[in-house]
């Protein structure tokens, strides 16, 4: 027969072991039961489908045409070509060889020789004249198309435009096609692209 001082450790044990499991069970039940923190005022759970929705949607797209450069782009051409192909008292002639000039720099070494007679006024249209009418397409342009801004583009566009223009006088028989105002038309659009970058 076991001796009720031997069982009394046992019974201890027994019932230290019944109180932690109970008081486990009521710390795991007090966290269930304890209310969940509200929302934020003002702001709404996104729902899952709002956020995927969200990260696929695209920024949307900045406007980047001016309506006062085009405006302006469209008078000014408007008002170029009467110049070269009506104004300064151009007169279509009837027939004749047409003329033109395909060596580079003949001309701008013409009008740069003081030697020859011509006028410095007429010097000065050639050369100078041909640069600044130009001047405003190079600053214009990147305002009115956004593909144009790369100076490179611009360029081959705006040259093979002029080049266009320059036959066109020849054939019609207002002008000459000279590679020299064709040189000279693009580096005044050029310069205007320079000056459109420093806006």
């Amino acid at each position: 027969m076991v001796c009720s001082s031997e069982l009394l450790p046992w019974r201890l044990l027994a019932e230290m072991t019944a109180r932690l499991t109970s008081l486990k069970v009521r710390v795991i039940a007090n966290k269930r039961s304890s209310p969940r923190k509200p929302p934020a005022r003002g702001r709404k759970p996104a729902s899952p489908g709002k956020k995927q929705a969200a990260r696929g949607r695209k920024p949307a797209a900045r406007r980047t045409s001016h309506p006062w450069a085009s405006l302006m782009l469209v008078v000014y051409t408007a008002l170029v070509v009467y110049w070269m192909f009506i104004g300064f008292g151009r007169e279509a002639r009837a027939g004749g060889p047409l003329q033109y000039n395909l060596v580079p720099l003949r001309t701008i070494q013409l009008y740069l020789n003081p030697d020859n007679g011509v006028p410095v006024m007429i010097r000065m249209i050639n050369l100078l004249g041909n640069v600044a009418v130009f001047i405003p397409f190079g600053y214009l342009l990147p305002f009115v198309k956004p593909s144009y801004r790369s100076f490179t583009g611009m360029l081959f566009s705006s040259a093979l435009c002029i080049a266009v223009l320059e036959c066109m006088q020849m054939v019609l028989h207002v002008g000459s096609l000279d590679i020299d105002d064709l040189l000279l038309n693009v580096l005044g659009v050029g310069i205007g692209y320079c000056l459109y970058k420093l806006k």
